[in-house]
């Protein structure tokens, strides 16, 4: 089989009903019962985490490029390639929504979660390779 894979980062835009497994869609969910007056305050984890997101637009753009001229049994990281303070991206949303950061509660624990990874972002080399096999063709 010509199989080939796509391991996408964090995607943005589109609709917002977004699992609130996700921080997105958390945030989006509790955006959504501030404005009907149903909690206070908005409330994350640690927002100094940086993560890679990518619209969903730029990423459908990727799958195509990875179907059309992937090489079988390779996964290609679809993401933007850098991170984005988690913060400075919340502040974005909130805006958009009509709140400022006034409404966000910060829950940090004293003691760091050996999970909670400072910063995370897509390495592209391989899907850039398939931008430049495609420009030789």
């Amino acid at each position: 089989m010509d199989i080939v894979m796509a391991r996408t980062f964090n995607l943005l835009g589109g609709d917002k009903r977004i699992s609130n497994l996700l921080f997105i869609g958390r945030v989006y969910d509790q955006i959504e019962k501030v404005k009907k007056g149903e909690i206070a305050k908005i409330k994350v984890g640690n927002l100094e985490a940086k993560r890679d997101y990518i619209h969903v637009e730029e990423a459908v753009e990727y799958y195509q490029k990875i179907m059309e001229h992937g090489i079988c049994g390779e996964v290609y990281n679809v993401g933007s390639g850098r991170a984005v303070k988690m913060r400075d991206l919340l502040a974005i949303i909130l805006k958009d929504a009509g709140l400022d950061m006034k409404v966000v509660e910060e829950d940090v624990p004293n003691a760091p979660d050996k999970t909670d990874i400072p910063e995370i972002y897509a390495d592209l080399t391989k899907i850039k390779g398939l931008e430049l096999r495609n420009h030789e063709n």
